[in-house]
């Protein structure tokens, strides 16, 4: 579901609080010294500009903790074999109620995981996010090599719009077409049917193909959220039934030290009603490579898998993969984990203190790359303290004795833990 802001249904922050008394007291004072037309004026500026006009958010240090046994998942271990030794790109849903389709009421908290194996896509299901048990691959997508699962589920079957209750989204990994993102359905979140490629709305088209423009290739979806209290409000993408951050590029990834200083990929918003249909929201992407060749620039030629959500201060987050392909070591398109912030879930201001976590962190399971994060917010299982968790991918730099070196290999999933200091009321 889409990732709203915790707390009670209509309870205002002190932040929102406070910003409604500073906009009440402009206004007395403004009509006061300009008159009635000003009134006019001040009628006809909406939610969506008075976010756009406000101050980005104060930067604020996150102190996330990585988890001491990471990584928590490789359940395909093959060292110094690249294409055998690898699990990465994770989508993690939690349900309180065990995901039994709102049938018996039950608290029986459970976390489910698709992700990427050697091979396919993958389901694999925990009861803390921690330890994880492997399902299988995910049946009725054919044999083919799908990359970057992602998977909605609803307990009411998505308002009762259809007879299941799961959404898969993922890509074939051709970046020239909008083709490649493919969509299925599922009863139990694990054999699919329906499978279909997905459709641009030609007045809003998601790949132009233009030429050295962002929006010239395809590299799937980073996330999609999905909006049971949607409003199709023109302009605020965030009151669509479905939500897409995807990722966009001028050019196909080159090799490092190739196209060193250009913008090459960047994290572009959709929305849908029906989840097939997809329209561009804006005519450029909301987050984009920016910065110069140095360390701590780390995003300074890729943005891409973003995951966002707005949390219990209703402030939106973004989490995304960021790389620089001046930096000689590392793999050119994963080096770290970054994060932005926005008042309206649109127009992003990264944090100063990212990055997160990179592959420069004295940390050997993720040193060559630290990439891939999905990240939510909520009361979890305790239903008690508001808390922050992410899962990510990383992948190591091995050195063998009898060949060159193997970047990226053995990839495997690691766990972190944020715990604000605001909680909800």
């Amino acid at each position: 579901m889409l990732p709203m802001r915790a707390g009670h249904p209509g309870t205002a922050s002190y932040a929102t609080r406070t910003r409604n008394a500073v906009v009440a007291l402009s206004f007395l004072s403004v009509l006061a010294l300009l008159g009635v037309a000003t009134f006019i004026i001040w009628l006809g500026v909406t939610k969506a500009d008075e976010d756009d006009i406000l101050p980005a958010p104060l930067p604020v240090v996150q102190s996330w903790v990585e988890y001491p046994g990471n990584p928590i998942y490789n359940p395909y271990p093959a060292p110094f074999i690249p294409t055998r030794a690898e699990d990465y790109y994770p989508w993690v849903v939690f349900d309180l109620y065990g995901f039994d389709n709102g049938r018996s009421g039950l608290r029986s908290p459970t976390y489910r995981m698709w992700h990427q194996n050697p091979t396919n896509l993958a389901m694999s299901t925990s009861l803390d996010g921690i330890h994880w048990q492997l399902v299988g691959e995910l049946q009725g997508i054919g044999a083919s090599q799908g990359y970057h699962a992602i998977v909605l589920y609803s307990a009411d079957r998505f308002a009762r719009s259809t007879a299941y209750y799961y959404k898969l989204y993922y890509w074939t990994g051709d970046s020239a077409t909008f083709a490649s993102a493919l969509y299925a359905e599922s009863v139990d979140g694990f054999t699919f049917v329906n499978l279909r490629t997905l459709v641009q709305d030609p007045s809003a088209l998601l790949l132009t193909g233009v030429v050295n423009t962002l929006l010239y290739r395809f590299f799937g979806f980073g996330s999609v959220y999905y909006n049971a209290a949607s409003r199709n409000v023109s302009g605020q993408p965030w009151t669509f039934p479905f939500v897409t951050l995807y990722d966009v590029g001028q050019t196909d990834s080159p090799a490092p030290g190739t196209a060193q200083g250009t913008s090459s990929e960047g994290i572009a918003m959709a929305t849908s009603l029906d989840g097939i249909t997809w329209s561009l929201y804006g005519q450029d992407p909301v987050l984009i490579p920016a910065g110069n060749s140095e360390w701590p620039f780390f995003d300074q030629s890729i943005c891409a898998r973003g995951t966002a959500f707005q949390d219990n201060t209703g402030l939106w987050n973004l989490y995304y993969t960021g790389s620089n392909r001046h930096f000689v070591d590392g793999t050119y398109f994963a080096h770290a984990i970054g994060r932005a912030t926005s008042r309206n879930g649109v127009s992003w201001s990264r944090d100063p203190y990212s990055p997160i976590f990179s592959y420069r962190d004295p940390t050997l399971w993720r040193n060559d790359r630290t990439w891939a994060s999905y990240v939510q917010c909520g009361l979890w299982e305790t239903q008690r303290t508001y808390s922050c968790k992410m899962w990510y991918s990383g992948g190591t730099f091995l050195s063998g004795s009898s060949g060159p070196a193997l970047t990226g290999t053995n990839q495997a999933i690691g766990y972190a833990t944020y715990v604000p200091q605001v909680t909800p009321t």
